[in-house]
């Protein structure tokens, strides 16, 4: 593949029809028509000298290999057309600020994020996605005072003036420490595990935390918890390791934990889900086209 090959309109369509997996909502998203996103992709086909899209009655049935290898290199590409096109334009473009809720970086990670985040890239050229941990700020809080413009939560707040769209699932992992005696299981029943000893952050609301100390699997008031305060993800997994106790995590942070801690499936958990949250007053496009981007992968 040489460097003339690219077209960069071209990349950046096909990169919205990966992610979107439908010719029709991908041209809606680049406000062209269907026809039109068809035709463009075909171009790019016959640039790069091989197909790129696996097409069946509904659309899109996959990407080719060809397809996945211009799919993972495209963030790149278009960090580099942008890092050009900013260059001459002389500013930084606007940006969208997403809050995480907590202290794990890992949620910004999942495959539908980065996904969304990818195609809104390459929707709105220069748009600048930040992402920030709330540790113990309330969301609700973040968008309030403007330091977020929307917020990745595992709670939807009920406050009127927030809004929050019910994403995907969100699947609980249980760690422990490598000696305790749940470690060598593979599965274990919720109950079971939340019986035993549970790290809990008393400085993060009680709904928030709930779920990580599975209260929602049986009341705190009568659970075995033991309080930490970390400053980071790494003193909660260092707390997992040297107290003893266990804890609740999502899968990305629990394939991050380090060799002293072990993972368990849960089964019969509460089913719970992410939600993103926004100020019922907002209105932005960009912010709009990444959460229907973000339902796309639900």
């Amino acid at each position: 593949m040489s460097h003339y090959d690219i077209d960069v309109t071209g990349l950046r369509s096909f990169v919205v029809l990966a992610v979107a997996r439908s010719y029709t909502a991908a041209a809606r998203e680049l406000s062209i028509s269907a026809s039109g996103l068809t035709k463009r992709i075909q171009q790019l086909e016959r640039r790069l000298g091989a197909p790129l899209v696996i097409r069946d009655h509904g659309g899109v049935g996959g990407l080719t290999t060809a397809g996945s290898t211009l799919l993972r290199a495209a963030a790149g590409l278009l960090d580099a057309f942008e890092t050009i096109s900013s260059s001459t334009r002389g500013d930084a473009g606007p940006r969208v600020r997403i809050a995480i809720q907590g202290l794990d970086r890992h949620v910004a990670a999942r495959r539908q994020v980065a996904s969304a985040v990818l195609a809104l890239r390459a929707i709105h050229p220069g748009i600048s996605i930040e992402f920030s941990l709330l540790g113990y700020e309330l969301p609700v809080d973040a968008l309030r005072s403007g330091h977020a413009d929307l917020a990745l939560t595992a709670v939807a707040p009920p406050d009127a003036d927030i809004v929050s769209t019910r994403l995907w699932p969100m699947e609980r992992i249980g760690v422990v420490p490598a000696r305790h005696p749940l470690a060598r299981r593979g599965v274990v029943d919720a109950e079971e595990f939340a019986a035993h000893p549970m790290l809990y952050m008393p400085d993060i609301s009680v709904e928030f935390m709930s779920l990580w100390s599975l209260g929602d699997t049986r009341p705190l008031a009568g659970a075995r918890l033991v309080d930490i305060k970390p400053s980071g993800f790494r003193d909660v997994y260092q707390s997992i390791a040297t107290t003893g106790g266990s804890l609740a995590l999502h899968p990305e942070a629990s394939r991050a934990r380090p060799r002293s801690l072990s993972a368990v499936a849960l089964r019969g958990a509460p089913p719970a889900w992410y939600h993103l949250t926004r100020p019922r007053d907002a209105h932005d496009t960009r912010i709009d086209a990444l959460l229907r981007l973000l339902l796309l992968q639900t």
